[in-house]
């Protein structure tokens, strides 16, 4: 996804949430009070999930073995347990 695109998308995501957590809040209209708490838990609750497995662990690697790890599409879940070949250790 372009970078212009992701920006656009969360200007828009933004604006939405600006409208509309008000209105959560109000007691005129939904009323829900401490009770929006619940919906932002249960929204880190999917962001941390999704992260989980899909942000790969990248501590002590250089950029030579990130590349390698993702030409060889090794498994975000096995970064930290895989073994480099003995090329990019050399550049390391």
């Amino acid at each position: 996804m372009p970078k212009s695109i992701g920006i656009a998308l969360q200007y828009t995501i933004y604006c939405v949430w600006a409208f509309v957590v008000p209105y959560m809040f109000n007691p005129g209209q939904a009323n829900l009070g401490a009770k929006t708490a619940f919906l932002f838990g249960g929204l880190g609750v999917l962001c941390l999930v999704y992260l989980w497995f899909y942000q790969p662990e990248t501590a002590h690697r250089s950029y030579e073995e990130l590349d390698e790890l993702f030409i060889k599409k090794v498994s975000v879940r096995q970064f930290a347990n895989y073994k480099m070949d003995a090329e990019a250790k050399e550049l390391k």
